[in-house]
């Protein structure tokens, strides 16, 4: 018996030498395992880092879109009224303008103008109408004339020869 209590001793260290030796192999793949866990857990904790910054970034983003969305908006709208504001400004402008031709027309109902007449000096324009009033067999005096003068000159060369005369009203 003592021989077989020999051999399973020898058989039992030989089990324990293969357990010990599967235990190491063990722990290596659990020491290696562990860090790649660690690894992994910080890689977790980088992406999640880096997520969070994503999503603030993306708020942000959302808020200052928002934002101009609310600002195009309110732009459009002025922009709107302007052009509400600059048709009515252009209706009144050529109101004005045809209201202030009308006048200039009726300032100019009594005028007269005569063209080529040559220049002289010491000249009354005044008689000048007069003569050629009489010329043309119509009837005006010098009383009629109310004021008259000529025209200025584009140039010294190019001289406009032109008379204009206000008559006076007449009564009807």
């Amino acid at each position: 018996m003592e021989t077989r209590s020999t051999s399973s001793a020898v058989a039992t260290k030989q089990d324990v030498n293969e357990l010990v030796g599967k235990l190491n192999n063990v722990m290596e793949t659990l020491a290696k395992s562990s860090s790649a866990l660690t690894e992994l857990i910080l890689e977790m904790r980088e992406l999640r880092k880096s997520q969070q910054f994503l999503s603030e970034q993306y708020e942000d983003m959302k808020r200052t879109l928002k934002s101009s969305t609310e600002e195009v908006k309110a732009l459009r709208s002025e922009n709107q009224d302007l052009k509400g504001r600059v048709q009515k400004l252009e209706d009144a402008s050529c109101q004005t303008q045809e209201a202030l031709n009308d006048l200039e027309q009726y300032g100019r109902r009594e005028c007269l103008e005569f063209q080529d007449l040559a220049w002289s000096e010491n000249e009354s324009t005044d008689k000048l109408i007069t003569s050629v009033s009489k010329l043309i067999e119509v009837d005006h005096s010098v009383e009629d004339i109310s004021v008259s003068h000529r025209l200025s000159m584009k140039s010294d060369s190019n001289p406009r020869p032109t008379i204009i005369a206000r008559l006076c009203s007449r009564p009807i």
